[in-house]
């Protein structure tokens, strides 16, 4: 009876043992997911900050814009010549606004996570 419970004992920490084992291995391949996932947003954060940059030094112009169309939209009734003379001025300021916002590299919002592989280990 015993040995019947040394050799338990010893399987029972045989076990454990492995299972130890197979916890660090998990608990390593964790920090490598969690490590891989954050380099990866980083990146992405980094491509969204340039992104907005981008955005903030055309936002004025097109703000002004809008403000001076509403401006010559609220005229036209009252003083249509005038109206048209700040049409025309508008258009080419339009124009070029357009060609700047078009320039702009379109927003990041659906970046793929595909390449990660999360089950790899680093190297020993």
């Amino acid at each position: 009876l015993v040995q019947v419970k040394e050799a338990g004992d010893a399987k029972v920490a045989e076990i454990r043992a492995h299972m130890a084992k197979i916890r660090a291995i998990l608990d390593q391949k964790e920090q490598v997911a969690i490590a891989a996932v954050n380099e990866n947003l980083n990146m992405r954060l980094a491509t969204l900050e340039g992104e907005v940059a981008g955005y903030k030094a055309v936002s004025p112009t097109l703000q002004q814009l809008v403000d001076d169309a509403n401006a010559a939209l609220k005229l036209a009734p009252n003083d249509p010549s005038s109206f048209v003379g700040q049409a025309q001025d508008l258009v080419p300021r339009i124009e070029k606004a357009t060609s700047n916002a078009a320039a702009l590299r379109p927003p990041t919002d659906d970046a793929s996570f595909d390449h990660l592989q999360l089950n790899l280990l680093p190297p020993s």
